[in-house]
């Protein structure tokens, strides 16, 4: 079920939509600012909208980022170890990183391409 709240103070005001886990879905204020929200099955959000800009976003299930896109040409992907330190990164603007943790979780190596 979806909870709808409004918001007035002073010159602003807001309506937020929220879904049955509380992520707000559908946000549109006094000031131009609009977004719609997705969520995957496991909460994290997956997809925006707003005005004139969107992302996408695919997280694993402990919310990490794997890959990102966005309407301006931005994009990326990520890798991470069973410990959920990234490890690898690399985007569309030939940028590359490498990483590597031990058990305490320092990294101890790391390499950039860029």
């Amino acid at each position: 079920m979806e909870t709808t709240k409004q918001i007035k103070e002073r010159d602003f005001e807001a309506t937020k939509i929220f879904n049955q886990n509380g992520d707000i879905i559908y946000y549109k204020d006094n000031k131009g600012i609009e977004y719609w929200n997705d969520y995957d099955g496991n909460g994290y959000l997956k997809h925006q909208k707003q005005n004139d800009f969107e992302m996408w976003r695919v997280c694993d299930e402990n919310g990490n980022e794997l890959h990102y896109k966005n309407s301006n040409g931005h994009e990326y992907w990520q890798e991470f170890d069973e410990d959920d330190n990234r490890i690898h990164y690399k985007d569309n603007k030939g940028n590359e990183q490498w990483a590597r943790y031990d058990k305490e979780g320092n990294c101890i190596y790391y390499r950039s391409l860029n």
